[in-house]
């Protein structure tokens, strides 16, 4: 399970939110435009909760789909 507080602090300190919620093209992407000069910085400052949830509920249902 992720966690809403780790996702912040990557967020905050490295920028490294995407790939801890495994988004890794996301990451690239949101590296090579400064997090989109800031403004999807910002945007994510509002969407991380939600990201971890989608995130976690998808974990949720792999696992539950193997047995």
């Amino acid at each position: 399970m992720k966690s809403v507080p780790v996702t912040y602090l990557l967020w905050f300190f490295f920028g490294l939110h995407y790939i801890y919620l495994g988004k890794i093209g996301t990451q690239f992407l949101y590296w090579i435009t400064a997090g989109g000069l800031g403004i999807w910085a910002i945007i994510d400052l509002f969407r991380i909760p939600g990201m971890v949830e989608a995130k976690n509920n998808a974990t949720y249902i792999s696992v539950q789909r193997r047995g």
